[in-house]
């Protein structure tokens, strides 16, 4: 393995079927192993997910030796195995019972471990890596931390910390732009209005739960006809809700709240008496209504 990661330009050792059953599955293997199956083509997420394996194994590559008792560091290397149409390759997936990618897997020594493929992995050592959840560098660190018993951290290459700076550079150029251009408009008072109001819609309405929990807009059910409409609005369960429900309830109280403030203020909108009067009583109504 030593001599397969000398090969590797990033630490990362791609392996054949045989390979992989040989320095992998096949006992006695005195060293841990990490592998990422994936897929080289027509998968975005897969890219992604192998470009923040590839800082995982960086962070990981410049933690070795700085130890004082070198001999006695873990031994772990990185893999990474794609799916292909040949046989044994498809063997090795269907006995892992892998049936899509990307999976990231963690084999720690275990000198008295089978070789079978069936029971090689055990579900907790093997992460299949989601587009709807967080699975950057830092994430895989942790997990393989959890398994390994490591301590590692996440360290950034020359090349990264110069694109990172770049980006925060343009982000305060562009920001820095758009306050001078539009410096009038934030002077005014009525912006900071509704700026405030948006930051009401947005806190009181539960947009952190409905995202944590995943909840729908309303409950959509088929009619009679097939078509597609909305069941309910309001959630009869307690301590639970729709995400648009919170935003009802939210934009409902500024309406109200600002239908009180522009009944307190219509005279200093309004001179004619009779428009103050119509006002008045639309206000009202409208109060009424809510």
């Amino acid at each position: 393995m030593e001599k397969l990661e000398s090969k590797a330009s990033d630490g990362i050792i791609e392996l054949s079927a045989s390979d992989y059953m040989k320095y992998v599955v096949q006992n006695p293997r005195p060293y841990d192993v990490v592998i990422i199956f994936n897929v080289k083509t027509n998968c975005p997420h897969c890219e992604v997910v192998q470009s923040e394996y590839a800082q995982t194994v960086y962070s990981f590559m410049q933690e070795r030796g700085i130890n004082a008792n070198y001999e006695k560091e873990k031994k772990i290397f990185f893999v990474i195995f794609y799916f292909n149409q040949g046989g044994e390759v498809q063997k090795i997936f269907k006995g892992h019972n892998f049936n899509t990618v990307p999976y990231l897997a963690v084999s720690a020594m275990d000198m008295k471990r089978q070789p079978r493929l069936e029971s090689f992995y055990p579900e907790e050592d093997t992460w299949l890596i989601s587009g709807n959840e967080v699975y950057d560098a830092r994430m895989q660190i942790n997990f393989l931390n959890n398994h390994l018993s490591t301590d590692v951290q996440i360290k950034y290459t020359f090349a990264n910390i110069i694109y990172k700076n770049l980006i925060v550079m343009a982000f305060m150029a562009v920001f820095a732009t758009l306050v001078k251009k539009m410096y009038p408009i934030l002077l005014h008072p009525y912006t900071w209005m509704f700026v405030a109001l948006f930051v009401y819609i947005v806190c009181t309405a539960g947009t952190v739960f409905s995202l944590q929990n995943g909840m729908p807009i309303f409950k959509f059910e088929k009619n009679e006809f097939g078509a597609i409409v909305i069941s309910e609005y309001f959630q009869r369960g307690q301590r639970s809700q729709w995400a648009g429900e919170g935003y009802i309830m939210s934009v409902l109280g500024v309406i109200i709240g600002l239908s009180y403030l522009t009944l307190n203020n219509v005279t200093a909108l309004v001179d004619d008496k009779y428009q103050v009067r119509m006002c008045v009583y639309i206000l009202v109504v409208v109060l009424f209504i809510l």
